[in-house]
């Protein structure tokens, strides 16, 4: 399969006891060459290297721990904007950045096929507008070539911030490449104002760090018609094991991993559909109690983990079981399923999460079991009592009548 290099994540990714190895001081990047796209990397725990197929990619230079915060990266460029980015957009923050800010964005790959001809059209209305190259049109030419590789640049390495609060470009994080099966969870934390990356399990010296660009609890149709809008196919080693030519049923490993996959999307719908947060469609029947629900979500946290996808999706797993095991009245296994979304969220974001608010954090969530269960000891330590007052007035009631005879 063909394969186009790539170096940016796309357009549309949506406490205490972490390594952090990013001190947020350190000058974490220097472009030696922006026409090449050379990148000098100062970080004491990650280099730029080639990779065999798909162009520059992050390497761990020695042994990093689960949990390690790999980078602490503020934006290169950031847009705030919710909607579709336009040229418009783009000038306005590329008029404040600084001549070393524009020739680090300009450092970065780009698939110009990620344009649309629209934006290309609103780079040389924007032109035309300004009479800036009203006679000069060599000068036009290569201004709308400048502007539309920058268009590009943005399109192929932005990121979704929280809540669709707009885009940003990451210089380093750009250089991450994608895989199916991640060792690092990437997420913009808005009380940091910077684009954290940790890793989600230990990561061996001379490993490339890889993140997912997708949701990757997908069949490897639904993976690779995703990634075909993103400009390329994947190459991770999961995908390039698969065996798509076969058609009848097999027993390879690469389709019966397919298959857990496809089967983490299900349960993960049927889910979301029983919290409401989806329609009930597409032919997803959704638990009908939480008993059935804890089911679900304790058979999402086994394939999770079986598929090495230690990311996010695995601590939702375990607030559902957390959150039905507490409706279900068994308290024990609603602490430990709490405890166990705290340590997975800690890992993945950091200790840093106080922007989710209420109990959208696994901190909050988890004094919320504890209080329940606290409670519920309470009630059942007065439910003793009075069973005891009870028991003693039954044997005086027993023995007066005992007396009487």
């Amino acid at each position: 399969m063909a394969l186009v290099i790539r170096n940016g994540p796309g357009r549309t990714r949506e406490r205490h006891g972490v390594v952090d190895e990013s001190d947020g001081k350190t000058p974490l990047t220097n472009f030696a060459s922006t026409k090449t796209g050379n990148l000098t990397v100062r970080h004491p725990l990650l280099e730029l290297r080639l990779t065999p197929t798909t162009g520059l990619g992050l390497f761990a230079k020695c042994d990093v721990k689960r949990g390690s915060r790999l980078l602490s990266e503020a934006p290169l460029l950031l847009i705030p904007s919710s909607g579709p980015t336009t040229y418009q957009d783009l000038q306005q923050q590329l008029e404040k950045a600084s001549p070393a800010e524009r020739e680090a964005l300009y450092g970065l790959q780009h698939d110009p096929e990620l344009l649309s001809r629209n934006q290309v059209r609103q780079v040389r209305n924007y032109a035309v507008t300004i009479r800036k190259f009203a006679k000069d049109k060599d000068g036009l030419k290569s201004f709308v070539q400048t502007q539309a590789k920058a268009m590009a640049i943005f399109e192929t390495n932005a990121t979704k911030l929280v809540n669709k609060s707009g885009s940003a470009v990451f210089p380093l994080y750009s250089r991450i490449n994608h895989s199916c099966t991640p060792n690092v969870y990437a997420n913009y934390n808005p009380s940091l104002r910077t684009h954290t990356v940790h890793a989600i399990r230990d990561i061996e010296a001379g490993e490339e760090i890889l993140t997912t660009y997708i949701d990757s609890s997908q069949f490897f149709a639904g993976r690779d018609e995703d990634l075909k809008k993103y400009g390329f196919e994947c190459a991770c080693a999961f995908c390039q094991s698969h065996e798509p030519s076969l058609l009848g049923p097999t027993t390879s490993d690469a389709t019966k991993r397919d298959l857990r996959r496809a089967k983490i999307n299900v349960v993960k719908r049927s889910l979301y559909a029983f919290e409401g947060e989806h329609a009930r469609a597409d032919g997803i029947c959704a638990p009908r109690s939480p008993s059935e629900a804890l089911d679900r979500a304790q058979d999402l946290i086994k394939l999770l983990r079986e598929e090495g996808l230690l990311g996010m999706d695995l601590a939702q797993a375990y607030r559902w079981a957390s959150k039905y095991s507490l409706q279900f009245g068994v308290l024990e296994k609603a602490r430990d399923y709490a405890q166990k979304e705290a340590e997975v969220e800690l890992c993945c974001l950091g200790p840093e999460t106080d922007y989710m608010g209420g109990s959208g954090n696994a901190a909050s969530w988890l004094k919320h079991v504890q209080a329940t269960a606290e409670k519920d000891k309470v009630k059942l330590r007065a439910c003793e009592k009075r069973m005891a007052k009870e028991v003693k007035r039954m044997e005086k009631k027993a023995e007066k009548k005992a007396k009487k005879r």
